[in-house]
């Protein structure tokens, strides 16, 4: 019998990616699990900030620890990890702030818009 592990995170999280690697290695022990990932959709106004990178209220050294816990943490696990380079990032920080939509909301409007076969 498939065993199907839904797990709902946010795309673009550093966080999330951790998680859902530990969760794919230890899947490995249940042979008949098969992990379903789905994109949730948290508007900036209704979430809670955790690091944010746009427009951010933390200070500097919390951005700079935050990037730096990342680091520990992928270290820790070997678990492959790199930040894009300041140039992509903001880049992708200006595209962000002109589109109409979150960072979330495109996965998450992309996936649930497939239809399930």
């Amino acid at each position: 019998m498939t065993i199907a592990v839904h797990s709902y995170s946010i795309y673009h999280s550093p966080n999330a990616y951790f998680g859902t690697v530990l969760l794919r290695r230890n899947l490995t022990a249940v042979p008949d699990a098969v992990l379903v990932r789905r994109p949730i959709f948290v508007p900036r106004e209704r979430g809670v900030l955790v690091a944010e990178m746009l427009d951010g209220k933390e200070n500097r050294n919390a951005g700079s620890y935050h990037r730096e816990d990342c680091q520990r943490w992928a270290d820790r696990y070997g678990i492959p990890f790199r930040y894009p380079s300041h140039e992509v990032f903001a880049e992708r920080a200006a595209r962000w702030a002109a589109s109409p939509f979150h960072r979330e909301e495109l996965p998450e409007r992309a996936y649930y818009a497939v239809e399930i076969e």
